[in-house]
């Protein structure tokens, strides 16, 4: 008898237990959009979605109109900048006709040069195209407390809005609402809201909406996210949409949401109750720092606490479907004096280096959570979106011709190995590889031409698992090995 034969019954426990795990965790994509903009729900009209984008291009023009503007802009030359000073205008000229001649020569010769100018060329076609990935209505945070029918009311407009905006095919690529705590007591006033934006939606719009989330804030017991998770199934029943249709994210912002009382970390207990619906974990550094006990100048993120809880949130749920997020970032970029009438140059200056100081610290604070593992985050204006989407591809940009050349060279080993290695540590280089590979493609950072030096097709990007890509090359060029020895 072998010792597998020995130890059946315990190999066949083990194999119970894993599968029980696999199947009570999330199930949601990783490809979430890179940005959430939180819009307060009595500001929220049709127009809202065209009037941030307008504000992001806006923003962008007055503020860094070319690309080396824009870089100084997000302090990428300079003393703590990679590049050094910025060139003179006749360097700039010749390195703007280089790209726009021939970008990849750019590429080959001038890797620094080629990325300031992609960046910001991405940048202004991501927000002519679509500069609103990802919108949720907020009933909490600055949108305050109202009295109860003034809340219905814009739960009702909001609900009409966004069934609107998808009709019109205006929307975004994901819509939700962030109700008031399920705590008390706001509990009551939490439950009305869902139900009252629910049921507008499923009469305004036609069909199922795509792409529905509910934040819920200030999340500290499972229990909260289980209810919760169970308002969404009798709404779902109640207008015949799809189970688990309606997705959730939570939003940690309090001690218990990462230690429970038994000093255990509670994220993973939080992701289970939402029974699979969970989506995204939010990192809501003022209010954990306020939780924490923190001056209020501390409160921006940047405290040893918050690197503390980002890496909290990657420990726990790191390697899940889940999302991480983090929280917004500093102050608005916005101008001491109100643009909506002339002003003179000094004035002008004033706004431009306020812009500018709001950018670079956005700019740094988003590469901090992307390094961090945190690869999303939200916003409050238009004004924030280029840096947003900046700092995403600055990121991507940065690492991808070493990711690529290693995932094509990690793929036509694997492919082409006498047996499939599942478990070793090429099996999980080649895992960690795709998923960013994946992450720069989605968001925007790489289009196909780039997409061609990793060696993979944009439709095997949606094959999660390397293991999984490689053993499906393998039976492919075995089938055609066979169909060719036939024809021969």
């Amino acid at each position: 008898m072998t010792l597998f034969d020995e130890a059946a019954a315990e190999l066949a426990a083990l194999d119970r237990a894993q599968s029980a795990r696999a199947r009570s965790g999330p199930t949601a994509s990783l490809l979430l959009p890179v940005h959430t903009l939180i819009c307060p729900a009595d500001a929220l009209d049709v127009d809202t979605v065209a009037r941030v984008g307008a504000e992001a291009r806006t923003a962008l023009a007055r503020h860094g109109p070319d690309p080396h503007s824009f870089a100084e802009a997000l302090g990428v030359y300079g003393e703590h900048g990679q590049h050094g000073s910025a060139p003179r205008s006749s360097v700039r000229a010749e390195q703007a006709r280089r790209f726009s001649t021939d970008p990849q020569q750019l590429h080959r010769e001038d890797v620094s040069a080629w990325l300031i100018h992609a960046v910001h060329a991405r940048v202004q076609q991501r927000l002519e195209l679509r500069a609103v990935a990802d919108l949720r209505v907020d009933f909490e945070g600055r949108y305050g407390t109202r009295r109860d029918e003034e809340e219905d009311a814009h739960a009702t407009a909001a609900a009409r809005v966004l069934a609107e905006l998808g009709e019109r095919g205006l929307g975004p690529e994901q819509v939700g609402l962030r109700i008031k705590p399920m705590a008390q007591p706001s509990t009551p006033r939490a439950v009305r809201t869902l139900e009252v934006f629910v049921d507008t939606l499923a009469r305004a719009a036609r069909g199922v909406p795509p792409r529905l989330v509910l934040t819920l804030p200030r999340v500290a017991l499972p229990e909260q996210v289980s209810t919760t998770a169970r308002l969404l199934a009798l709404l779902e029943a109640r207008h015949g949409w799809p189970a688990g249709h309606v997705r959730m994210e939570l939003l940690v912002e309090t001690t218990p949401a990462l230690f429970d009382e038994a000093g255990r970390c509670a994220l993973p207990r939080l992701v289970r109750a939402a029974a699979g619906r969970c989506v995204a974990v939010h990192l809501g550094s003022e209010d954990l720092a306020q939780a924490c006990g923190l001056a209020p100048d501390v409160s921006d993120g940047e405290h040893p606490l918050s690197d503390l809880a980002r890496g909290l949130l990657c420990l726990a749920l790191g390697g899940t479907p889940v999302t991480l997020s983090d929280s917004t970032t500093g102050p608005p970029p916005r101008g001491p004096h109100p643009d909506d009438r002339p002003l003179s140059a000094a004035q002008r200056a004033d706004n431009l280096a306020a812009v500018h100081r709001a950018w670079r610290r956005g700019h740094a604070q988003i590469l901090h959570a992307l390094r961090s593992g945190l690869y999303q985050g939200w916003d409050r204006s238009g004004a924030e979106l280029p840096v947003r989407y900046a700092a995403n591809y600055r990121f991507y940009l940065e690492r991808f011709d070493d990711a690529a050349l290693q995932l094509r060279e990690l793929m036509t080993w694997a492919t082409s190995a006498d047996v499939l290695d599942r478990h070793g540590n090429g099996a999980r280089r080649g895992q960690r590889l795709l998923e960013f590979v994946r992450r720069a493609h989605h968001c925007g950072a790489v289009d196909r031409t780039q997409l061609d030096r990793a060696g993979v097709e944009p439709h095997e990007l949606d094959q999660p698992s390397f293991v999984e890509l490689v053993a499906e090359r393998r039976r492919t060029a075995v089938e055609g090995s066979e169909t060719h020895g036939a024809l021969d």
